[in-house]
């Protein structure tokens, strides 16, 4: 199962969808691996607009603000499959959920 969460949300399924995760529940870990990640360019463990620009002096360089790239839906189901293929090499999804923006997902 895909778990997608919503834009100012983050990939902790157990704090947001708690009730339904677990043995027996509608996300049921005996039955299913559940996957549920950070969206790319979220604060939460991502690279996004208030992260520091790489610098070829490897000192901290300055914020990316308005310079960071946009991202699309797209862009974030892209990665998303390439991190179930070539990474967690699963094969099939049974289901994929999300509120909000996890819903266009």
């Amino acid at each position: 199962l895909v778990v997608c969460h919503a834009l100012t949300g983050n990939a902790s399924l157990h704090s947001w969808w708690g009730d339904m995760l677990g043995p027996g529940l509608a996300f049921d870990t005996d039955k299913y691996f559940v996957v549920c990640s950070n969206i790319l360019g979220s604060c939460y463990g991502s690279t996004g607009a208030a992260s520091h620009k790489p610098s070829s002096d490897g000192k901290e360089g300055e914020l990316y603000g308005i310079d960071f790239p946009d991202i699309s839906v797209q862009d974030t189901v892209r990665l998303q499959l390439h991190m179930l293929r070539n990474d967690l090499k699963v094969n099939s999804v049974k289901c994929v959920i999300g509120g909000s923006f996890g819903g266009m997902q």
